[in-house]
């Protein structure tokens, strides 16, 4: 993501309280030895203070903790933008999201539009949109991301995908451990949920492939499953460090939006839907089926 790009993020200025600082010690050093540069990383509690350490809160109960990182995985085209995207409207109806789109932000913003249309809400103020990525193997535009996030203040950012903020870095190599490193970083310094969608999933489906860091520095994983022959999605919480939510079967519906493409005209987007809230008759048609029609 440029820095263009992040400036031009529409941000809503929503800032919580900070926590209290925790207790300090004021003796000074011993002769010879200098304090450090830069203590504000250590949070170091003494004694009582101890008790000032909480779990992580629930942003959304069951699937992602505020100040964790979370995996949500799947195969291609499976539905994992769609339901991040309903994540996000869902959470922007009362805190700060920002969503960056890494590989393509005007199809984000065709399904945000179809799920604001499908569920008769007005567009969020506290949704802001980065068109392009955000190079998390690069620590001066980590950096830089973090500050500008710092001005809207929110509880959940999605990464829309690892692998369009990653470019050259290979997924099973060390060098993820500098990437989670930094993912954490955004996540503890602006006490927010990072979503990252990724789709590193073997063949079967079920087995995990790329470095082990992505799975033992991150806090949750939500694995997205489809049957190719039904439009229906199973989201499944497999590693959750708390109560975990049931697994939830989505139905994908196509919606129309108001946005005017002039290569494809009135530009349609899924929204993702609980399964049994949709009733589905013999006119319905799948996203597959639409796309073909289309």
């Amino acid at each position: 993501c440029t820095n263009t790009a992040i400036a031009a993020m529409r941000m809503t200025a929503r800032r919580n309280g900070a926590a209290p600082n925790p207790p300090q010690d004021d003796t000074p050093p011993p002769a010879g030895r200098q304090p450090p540069a830069d203590p504000t990383p250590f949070r170091i509690f003494r004694g009582d203070a101890i008790d000032q350490i909480a779990a992580p809160r629930q942003l959304i109960k069951g699937y992602l903790s505020i100040g964790t990182v979370a995996l949500l995985i799947g195969p291609s085209e499976a539905g994992k933008s769609t339901i991040a995207v309903d994540m996000a409207n869902k959470v922007a109806q009362h805190y700060g999201v920002l969503y960056v789109a890494g590989e393509d932000g005007a199809n984000v913003r065709a399904q945000i539009r179809a799920w604001e249309l499908l569920h008769n809400k007005p567009r969020s103020r506290n949704l802001a949109l980065v068109d392009g990525p955000v190079l998390l193997n690069n620590d001066t535009q980590v950096s830089t991301f973090i500050s500008a996030a710092r001005t809207m203040a929110p509880r959940l950012i999605v990464i829309d995908t690892l692998s369009s903020c990653i470019p050259g870095v290979d997924e099973n190599s060390s060098d993820m451990s500098h990437i989670t490193f930094n993912l954490n970083r955004i996540s503890d310094e602006l006490g927010a949920v990072v979503l990252v969608l990724h789709h590193p999933l073997k063949y079967d489906g079920e087995t995990f492939r790329g470095h082990s860091s992505l799975l033992n520095n991150t806090h949750t994983m939500l694995v997205v499953s489809h049957d190719e022959g039904d439009e229906t999605v199973l989201l499944k919480v497999t590693r959750h460090k708390g109560k975990r939510a049931a697994p939830t079967t989505m139905r994908l519906i196509v919606r129309s939006t108001d946005i005017f493409d002039p290569d494809e005209g009135i530009l349609s987007a899924p929204v993702a839907l609980p399964a049994n809230r949709v009733l589905v008759n013999d006119d319905y048609l799948s996203v597959r089926q639409t796309a073909i029609l289309q």
